[in-house]
């Protein structure tokens, strides 16, 4: 009896080794793609040295010398924290999730090219002026640095699905602003039904069944203004309430910022010798941040 409490205690305590092992290990699996928060970078292609460091909310802050070594800079942290997003998003784009995620896809990538979100992105690249151009190329070049300096450390996306990136492109960029516009364009069905009603009933009965957004109603939205929503609330009148409320304008998204003047913090690096001809897109980083230069 004694003999076999023994061995249970040694498998016991084997089993519970294994377990702890492949936790461990599982763990520093997933945290090798991690972004560094520390340290510095050598990467090729920067003109001049970046510095960037992460607030205590983990908020990366860039500061460099150029325009170019500044989005440089914003792709490679944009792939070191969002990598994986930012495939899953040019695959939708350009409607090529099935040669990933397999047949179950496939009616997304059929719709996604037939509405040609990839086509209306290479329309604007060959319009693009030449500064707005070399931010984009200067974006993917940073994001290409990234995933070249962590090939076999890829997010755990990757590894499951088997594949790695190919490298990002400014059209990538171009067409997820396509995929933003679609998924805010949400009044699209009501501007079809819109029509139907024009065409059969007249555009005066129309405007009865589903009113238009108001002449003087707010586009820059002051603070006295209430929220959209309230502008077919039967309070405010009850006349302009929509026969048709699922079509009514309560849809929007974060389409202003505040003037860095307006702020109590600054916006941007302070004047001084140290700072000189820096171009920066935060506040200056404070003693004690995480920096990785």
């Amino acid at each position: 009896m004694r003999t076999l409490t023994r061995i249970l205690k040694v498998l016991a305590i084997l089993v519970l080794t294994v377990a702890l092992l492949a936790a461990g290990g599982g763990y520093l699996f997933v945290r090798r793609s991690f972004p560094a928060t520390g340290g510095t970078v050598q990467l090729e292609g920067l003109r001049s040295e970046v510095e960037i460091y992460r607030d205590r909310w983990g908020v990366p802050h860039i500061y460099a010398h150029n325009i170019e070594d500044l989005f440089f800079a914003q792709g490679y942290v944009h792939a070191q924290d969002r990598l994986w997003q930012m495939e899953f998003a040019r695959r939708i784009g350009h409607g090529t999730l099935s040669e990933v995620l397999g047949e179950v896809t496939l009616d997304e990538d059929r719709f996604l090219r037939t509405i040609g979100l990839r086509r209306a992105a290479e329309a604007d690249l060959a319009l693009l002026d030449e500064e707005t151009r070399l931010a984009l190329e200067s974006y993917a070049r940073g994001v290409n640095a990234f995933i070249e300096s962590h090939r076999g450390r890829l997010p755990l996306e990757f590894v499951l699905l088997g594949f790695e990136p190919a490298p990002w492109q400014p059209l990538d960029s171009l067409v997820w602003g396509k995929i933003m516009c679609w998924n805010l364009g949400r009044n699209w069905k009501a501007e079809l039904l819109r029509a139907k009603l024009i065409a059969r009933l007249g555009e005066e009965r129309a405007r009865e069944l589903i009113p238009p957004y108001p002449d003087e109603g707010p586009i820059i939205v002051p603070p006295e203004v209430k929220s959209y929503a309230s502008l077919f609330s039967p309070s405010d009148g009850g006349d302009a309430q929509p026969t048709f409320p699922s079509f009514s304008l309560e849809w929007g998204s974060n389409n202003w910022v505040v003037d860095g003047a307006k702020s109590a913090t600054q916006l941007l690096l302070p004047h001084s010798r140290e700072n000189e001809g820096k171009v920066g897109c935060a506040s200056p980083p404070p003693e004690g941040e995480n920096r990785l230069a």
